[in-house]
């Protein structure tokens, strides 16, 4: 017993040495269409190995204020850089149909229609 107990100590402070970066957030609901200001937006440190080149980093973050979002984002969401310049693929258009469906619904209705809209594909 004594042995299983050591191997559950040494496995937790591999995982709580772990390194962690910075990444930008949704702060709160964000329907999409919706001009992203400061007050929308947070840092969070996540586990290095969660972390791709995708997701805006802090020092970036203002080359996202200001801009359109092309997609719905609920809060604590990364924030990618697709979510604003996202190349035409299908997935794309599917998703953009499902959120068109309901302009000036909550971001987490938007986010519902956009995954419906995937999953018929």
């Amino acid at each position: 017993m004594k042995h299983a107990l050591f191997l559950v100590l040494v496995s937790s402070s591999v995982f709580a040495a772990e390194p962690l970066e910075p990444v930008v957030v949704a702060a709160v609901d964000i329907p999409a269409g919706t001009v992203v200001t400061m007050e929308m937006i947070s840092q969070r440190s996540v586990p290095k190995r969660l972390v791709s080149s995708s997701y805006v980093k802090p020092d970036s973050a203002s080359y996202i204020i200001n801009q359109p979002t092309r997609r719905p984002m609920l809060a604590g969401d990364f924030m990618a850089w697709s979510n604003f310049d996202a190349p035409d693929t299908r997935v794309l258009q599917a998703c953009e149909k499902g959120v068109s469906k309901g302009a000036a619904s909550t971001a987490a209705d938007q986010v519902s229609r956009a995954r419906a809209a995937i999953v018929r594909r």
